[in-house]
């Protein structure tokens, strides 16, 4: 019974991680187990049960040594076929139920998906407000600071990704706060989440005044990204996280 495990086993191993599959694949592997324990309580269960139908207690201390050691070895070779017959029921039960590949044949096994921990990509970028960033009111334009968190967000996800990557969607870009000329943009980004070519990072954005020393959120953004294979000029597939 331990080599259809095994092999249901080997179906997680070699394909990338799906909670589904996990626990179909283990499902199948306690079935196995389940009928393998059962036959083997059945078979030795059956020849002590004839042991001991065979003697009584009384008799059997009265029996002589060579008595006796022929009831051990007919037990032995009991238990030898219990396990013999476990590995044939194991194959029969491969026959009668299918391997996993087919018995999981709608869902796709695809290599394994190779990973990457958020602090390899994460940043905090910081640059100042100058004069020429400014609108009509003084403030720093807001389609300046959506800029500089675009080219963040490019950067976090082309280090996550190694590879090119494109902006797909911008959720949430909610000014709390003006930002001043002459403070320090402090943007903290990092990479919330993967798919298979898309990822979202996430940005909390501030400024801090150099002279007073005090911070303020503006606003907090998430961006989604996609990789993109530059020779096909199709999307890419990405680590996870």
């Amino acid at each position: 019974m331990i080599n259809p495990a095994i092999n249901a086993i080997r179906i997680v191993s070699v394909g990338s991680f799906d909670l589904m599959l996990a626990m179909k694949s283990m499902a199948y592997v306690l079935i196995f187990f389940a009928i393998g324990v059962l036959f083997t309580l059945i078979i030795v269960g059956s020849g002590v049960f004839a042991l001991f139908r065979m003697t009584s207690v009384d008799e059997w201390v009265e029996l002589s040594n060579d008595n006796k050691a022929i009831a051990f070895i007919s037990a032995a070779i009991l238990i030898g076929l219990a396990l013999i017959m476990d590995q044939y029921i194991g194959h029969l039960c491969e026959i009668i139920v299918p391997y996993p590949q087919k018995f999981f044949k709608s869902i796709e096994i695809e290599p394994l998906k190779s990973y990457k921990s958020i602090s390899e990509s994460e940043i905090i970028y910081s640059e100042l407000m100058v004069p020429h960033y400014a609108n009509f009111g003084g403030k720093v334009h807001g389609g300046r600071v959506l800029l500089i968190m675009d080219n963040v967000a490019f950067t976090v996800a082309t280090k996550h990704a190694s590879s090119y990557c494109v902006t797909a969607s911008v959720e949430g870009v909610d000014f709390l706060a003006p930002v001043e000329v002459g403070t320090l943009l402090v943007i903290k980004s990092r990479v919330n989440y993967t798919g298979n070519t898309s990822m979202i990072i996430g940005m909390r954005v501030e400024t801090h005044n150099p002279i007073t020393g005090k911070i303020i959120h503006t606003n907090s953004s998430y961006f989604t990204m996609v990789s993109i294979d530059q020779e096909s000029k199709k999307p890419k597939k990405i680590p996870g996280c």
